[in-house]
């Protein structure tokens, strides 16, 4: 049974315009699918590969692709909003931790801490994005963004109750170590939103959208101190009194 019968009376399933035999498309004679460059197709490849071609050739946005670009958007903006809230944390930590501090150090993290805190996500996402990424390939680009996201997910939710657990262990060691991890799901977010949405784009909006999605980030980074104000303003009282 073919998967693509609306092509069936034409001896190609996926022909570009520059197409030659070395270019490796795939083609469909009556004896078997194959690919111009000897190797032998399956079906699902085959399937996977008209898919594609159709989304290329489609000039309209459709309803997966608006699926696939609202998650995407909305992924990054989490992740903007994970990367950039931390410089407000740092302030509200110094008046949490370091009320007491005397002089010029009074409610303000040592740099030490701050620096530390601060660049643990950027430390993660260098590893999220060549381990994570990489698995991408070899298991599956859904599979593995699912993953990085339930990652970021999670260790956002971890960073909030961050505290002194351990002896030896403060409450920045325990912040670094959650962000680290949360860097690793932002890692893996990057590249394969990137290639998620090229896939599943056409040809003719698929810059246009692409940006769009990047354009989350902004919205992300001016989302982190709309919340830091909000939550300030609900709890001046209290702050206030202490």
């Amino acid at each position: 049974m073919s998967l693509v019968p609306e092509i069936e009376a034409r001896p190609w399933v996926l022909q570009a315009p520059s197409a030659t035999p070395e270019s490796g498309f795939i083609f469909k004679d009556d004896e078997s699918v194959k690919t111009t460059n000897g190797m032998d197709g399956d079906e699902s490849f085959l399937q996977r590969q008209y898919e594609l071609a159709q989304l290329d050739q489609s000039q309209r946005v459709n309803w997966e692709m608006i699926k696939k670009l609202t998650v995407c958007g909305v992924a990054f903006l989490n992740d903007a909003y994970d990367m950039f809230a931390i410089n407000i944390v740092a302030m509200i930590l110094g008046f949490v931790y370091y009320n007491d501090a005397k002089g010029a150090d009074q409610n303000t993290v040592p740099k030490k801490w701050d620096t530390l805190i601060k660049i643990a996500v950027q430390i993660g996402c260098l590893l999220g994005q060549l381990v994570l990424g990489r698995l991408g390939d070899k298991v599956g680009r859904t599979t593995i963004y699912s993953a990085s996201l339930m990652i970021a997910i999670i260790t956002t939710i971890a960073s909030a109750f961050s505290s002194s657990m351990v002896k030896g262990f403060n409450v920045f060691i325990v912040l670094f170590i959650w962000r680290v991890l949360l860097g690793i799901g932002i890692g893996g977010d990057y590249p394969l939103t990137a290639t998620i949405v090229s896939e599943y784009c056409s040809t003719a909006n698929r810059g246009k959208l692409m940006a769009g999605v990047f354009a989350w980030q902004g919205f992300g980074n001016v989302l982190a101190p709309i919340v830091s104000i909000i939550v300030t303003a609900c709890f001046m009282s209290k702050i206030d009194a202490d």
